[in-house]
């Protein structure tokens, strides 16, 4: 891209979080609704938490349109939402010629990807 600023980089990286945003108040509203008509009238002891949540966990819960696995995937893409901008402002950087900040948002984005991929399941 010819015309690839810094002004650029700042309106794609704004657009990236609002629509992260966006993504997830609406999962998280749709699956809290949702858990209100299945489970209103139950009641539920909160006093332990007890939940084992994982990505498959959610991906079956969501072939069941069970609520839980909707918000919870809400909840995954307001997690990936930072990790989406420092993604982009490495590319951006890159597309700049920065060699520095590519350097320093790719060691950040690699720390972010180990300690995802490397923590402890519930």
């Amino acid at each position: 891209m010819k015309n690839f600023t810094d002004k650029t980089l700042q309106i794609l990286l704004g657009r990236a979080l609002q629509a992260g945003i966006i993504i997830s108040i609406s999962l998280i509203l749709l699956g809290g609704i949702i858990y209100l008509v299945q489970n209103g009238e139950r009641h539920f002891n909160y006093e332990y938490f007890t939940a084992k949540i994982s990505i498959s966990s959610i991906w079956r819960g969501l072939s069941h349109f069970e609520s839980k696995s909707i918000i919870y995937l809400g909840i995954v893409f307001l997690i990936a939402t930072p990790v989406l901008r420092v993604a982009l402002s490495a590319l951006g950087f890159v597309m700049e010629k920065d060699i520095l900040y590519t350097a320093i948002t790719v060691v950040v984005l690699l720390i972010i990807l180990y300690s995802v991929l490397n923590g402890h399941p519930a």
